[in-house]
């Protein structure tokens, strides 16, 4: 019987310090954190149409930034050494390789001349609330564990930023870890990262899109183990760029100067031609006849589609803010950046920021610190009043 009674015990207090360990995190986080107002969503707006494929006079390039390899013992990473990951996309021809494992950055030495563009997954949240931080400078360790609201998602955005070249939203669909709102309203990312092997994001791209904001596609693969075919050269990014160095490649992809495949073995089965714009209407032209095309517009309503042709016309309407473009190949597809209405000067850009609300965020931080140390109080003095009677 005191067996039992040990181990309940035993069971009891250990809930307990997890509850209180929960408790300390989430209270930490919070404090760390900022609370922000967010723009209001708007649209693209002008009489002139961004093309972001205007000028294909460079070669493309393929690019994969989101595959992991062995770190410590296989934890949380993939199943393939580093070089192993590396060799295999450089048999199928990648130009690019991310090896881009949880907060921690891959060695040059692994690339043996080719370009090298640092990269790794930043998040430990329940949520899989994850970012890709492409080109960057350091590695981040901090994040918001719980309670993972859209302010801690900005105040996380807002910390990575400075340290990288492009920073890309990770797999949002995956877990819902960001939601198809959270695009109407979160600022200061460069890309989303619409096709990966765990899931497919559009509607949270056309979230963004349909909010004016610029958001450009990424596609990987997010491989775990480069010997699993329907993980591995399955989703790939094509970049058209002069020259192939860590610059011209992130500077043209965060420009929208590349287009999302989904594909196998990282098999090109068509690309693009000419993508020409005359007054309000935009041509599309590939190097081969696509088994269908098909545009889609505001919140990702189809808008108008052809098969068994090359090419494809659409004139804007006024209410038409972007136009985007799939391609279906014999087993692959191809996702086009957007078209989208502009001044006709500047490079669309994501030029709404959210502001940091100090009010509510100093009546947070001071909220959440008192009741951590109320609830520390309390739990101290009800320890000495047990003890006491106990003594008694």
């Amino acid at each position: 019987m005191k067996i039992i009674i040990g181990v309940l015990k035993f069971i009891k207090n250990l809930v307990l310090f997890i509850l209180f360990l929960a408790l300390t995190i989430l209270c930490f986080q919070q404090i760390q954190t900022e609370i922000y107002d967010f723009p209001n969503p708007g649209s693209f707006k002008g009489d002139h149409l961004y093309n972001p494929y205007k000028d294909l006079k460079w070669k493309w390039f393929k690019a994969n930034f989101h595959a992991h390899s062995i770190v410590i013992k296989h934890v949380l990473n993939g199943k393939d050494t580093p070089e192993e990951v590396v060799a295999h996309y450089e048999s199928r021809n990648y130009d690019v390789i991310g090896l881009s494992n949880y907060h921690h950055i891959a060695s040059e030495d692994l690339y043996k001349g080719k370009v090298y563009i640092p990269v790794y997954e930043h998040g430990h949240n329940i949520m899989k609330s994850h970012r890709l931080v492409i080109g960057a400078k350091e590695v981040s360790f901090y994040d918001c564990l719980i309670n993972y609201s859209r302010s801690n998602k900005q105040y996380i955005i807002n910390r990575l930023q400075p340290d990288c070249d492009a920073l890309a939203i990770a797999h949002p669909k995956f877990r819902n870890g960001h939601t198809v709102e959270d695009f109407r309203y979160l600022t200061g990312y460069d890309l989303i990262e619409v096709l990966n092997h765990y899931r497919f994001s559009f509607e949270h791209w056309d979230s963004a899109l349909s909010s004016g904001i610029p958001a450009w596609i990424i596609s990987d693969d997010d491989t775990h183990n480069v010997n699993r075919p329907e993980e591995t050269c399955v989703n790939w990014t094509m970049i058209n760029s002069e020259k192939l160095d860590r610059s011209s490649i992130l500077e043209n992809l965060k420009q929208g100067f590349a287009y999302g495949v989904t594909g196998s073995e990282g098999e090109n089965k068509n690309y693009i031609d000419t993508v020409f714009v005359e007054d309000q209407k935009v041509t599309f032209r590939f190097t081969k006849k696509a088994d269908e095309i098909n545009l889609f517009g505001n919140n990702g309503e189809k808008r108008f589609s052809v098969a068994d042709t090359n090419e494809i016309s659409y004139t804007f309407k006024p209410s038409d803010s972007y136009i985007r473009t799939e391609v279906i190949n014999d087993k692959t597809k191809m996702y086009l950046n957007p078209v989208v209405r502009y001044d006709g000067k500047n490079v669309p850009v994501n030029k709404m920021k959210a502001e940091v609300n100090l009010l509510l965020t100093y009546l947070m931080k001071f909220g959440v610190g008192a009741l951590y140390l109320l609830i520390i109080f309390t739990w101290i003095k009800r320890r000495v009043r047990k003890k006491r009677n106990k003594n008694k």
